[in-house]
């Protein structure tokens, strides 16, 4: 085992020796540097609910992310949630590599669990591509089984509920609809397949 430190053109802290550790001590609060028998790197705000600030430029520095328990702050060095965004006019992006607009492909899944810890039931919100450009998509997912389009708007502005395609109309459902107020309609209306030229609205 070996643990040198090196002062000189390069200053470093070299330890060796397997589940070997660096303490950080001021009097009161304690924090871990470890690599782990697996490789990995282990930084440990040692103690419940302590924090582990990253920060950039001079001075006192700037808060950029912020672990606090089991939330993560970006922006913010006391997130309220898992992970919390702040900045002025924030964005988050989510990009796919893919740079052919009709395999691009981005995700942000909300779900639940089953007993073995797995995705069982989940919506994505899902930007797909289309050779024309990029449809925004809400998939349900029901026992790990994609089963239903919930809504897709496209990338024309056309929306469909309950299918993945609109076929040129504006608005397209896919099965019944209730309507609880008035429907007005400015212009042919159509029934059962036919051709909107039944009626005429004004």
């Amino acid at each position: 085992a070996s643990e040198n430190i090196c002062i000189g053109a390069v200053a470093g802290l070299n330890i060796t020796t397997a589940n070997q550790h660096i303490r950080l001590n001021n009097g009161s609060e304690l924090g871990v540097i470890s690599v782990l028998s697996g490789g990995e790197l282990d930084i440990w705000g040692h103690g419940d609910a302590e924090s582990i600030n990253f920060r950039t430029g001079s001075g006192a520095g700037t808060v950029v992310m912020n672990v606090v328990g089991n939330n993560v702050g970006i922006g913010t060095s006391s997130p309220a949630t898992i992970l919390e965004v702040l900045g002025a006019d924030p964005m988050l992006t989510i990009r796919d590599t893919e740079t052919a607009v009709g395999s691009a492909i981005a995700k942000l899944r909300l779900a639940e669990s089953n007993d073995s810890d797995a995705v069982n039931n989940a919506w994505d919100i899902c930007l797909s591509g289309a050779s024309a450009g990029v449809n925004l998509d809400f998939i349900r997912t029901n026992a790990g089984t994609k089963n239903m389009h919930g809504m897709t708007i496209m990338y024309d502005g056309t929306v469909g509920i309950g299918t993945a395609t609109t076929n040129g109309s504006k608005f397209l459902v896919n099965g019944d609809a209730s309507i609880t107020g008035e429907l007005r309609v400015a212009g042919n209306l159509g029934l059962n397949g036919a051709e909107p030229s039944l009626w005429h609205a004004n």
